[in-house]
C-alpha cells in the first residue's frame, strides 16, 4: 500500500502536452510509495497507439479538414477520439501495486459517490454505465 496518493489535473487541453506530461511523470517519479492520478482533457484529436497504421485508423484527410489533431501515444492499445466531452485519467502505480480492476471500481465508486452514477465493471474490465455507454480506461505501468 502506498504512504501517499495524489490527484493532479492537467490546464493544458494540447494533446501533444498532455501525452508528454504522462511520459514525463512515467519516466521521471518513482511510484514505490506514491501513486498519483492524472486527469486531462484535449481539443478534439484521435489518439493511436504505438503500433497503429494511423491511414487504416482514421481518415486523415477529413481530420485535417475539421482540424482534428493526429498523436500517438507510447503505449498500446486502440484508436480513441478525444474532446472536451470526456475527461482521461491516468493511474501511476508501482508495478507491484497495479490492479487494473481496483483502478476501475475507483472510479465507478467516485462517479456514484460524487454523481449517484451508476457504473459496473464488465468481464473485458470496460466501465459501462447504464449497461451501454463505455468509459474508455487507460493505465500506466512503470518500466
Amino acid at each position: 500500500m502506498p504512504s501517499s496518493c495524489s490527484v493532479w489535473v492537467s490546464k493544458s487541453q494540447d494533446i501533444f502536452h498532455n501525452l508528454a506530461l504522462e511520459d514525463w511523470i512515467y519516466r521521471n517519479m518513482n511510484f514505490t510509495n506514491h501513486h498519483l492520478l492524472l486527469l486531462w482533457k484535449n481539443l478534439p484529436c484521435v489518439v493511436i497507439g504505438r503500433h497503429q497504421n494511423p491511414w487504416r485508423e482514421c481518415n486523415v484527410k477529413t481530420m485535417k479538414a475539421c482540424n482534428v489533431r493526429l498523436a500517438r501515444r507510447n503505449s498500446g492499445g486502440g484508436t480513441v477520439y478525444h474532446d472536451l466531452g470526456n475527461v482521461n485519467c491516468t493511474f501511476f502505480t508501482s508495478r507491484e501495486d497495479y490492479n487494473r480492476k481496483n483502478n476501475l471500481l475507483l472510479i465507478c465508486s467516485a462517479l456514484k459517490r460524487k454523481w449517484s452514477v451508476d457504473a459496473e465493471v464488465t468481464c473485458r474490465d470496460d466501465i459501462l454505465v447504464t449497461s451501454k455507454y463505455k468509459f474508455r480506461y487507460q493505465g500506466q505501468l512503470p518500466s
